[in-house]
């Protein structure tokens, strides 16, 4: 058993659904928490913490984190419905 807290049961998967994402299932199960953006501020603030970062990249970074707290707060994340006739 999984030691995640969210689940993600995949219907009509196919493979190409996932050719571009090397962990496709856990990405949704991610933005299906509704915590996508949080979550990957979360690990860029650990980043930003490591020793060897340079001040320059902890300013950057810190940027990127207050955008992705702001998207969390403001914004969801919905899935596109595919389009087979491309």
């Amino acid at each position: 058993m999984s030691s995640s807290n969210y689940s993600f049961v995949p219907r009509d998967a196919l493979m190409h659904d996932y050719a571009d994402t090397p962990n496709g299932h856990a990405v949704d199960a991610l933005v299906a928490s509704g915590d996508c953006f949080i979550t990957i501020a979360t690990q860029l603030d650990d980043i930003s913490h490591q020793s060897g970062t340079k001040p320059e990249d902890v300013s950057d970074l810190e940027e990127i984190i207050r955008t992705l707290i702001y998207l969390q707060r403001h914004y969801a994340i919905t899935k596109k419905t595919p389009n087979y006739r491309q």
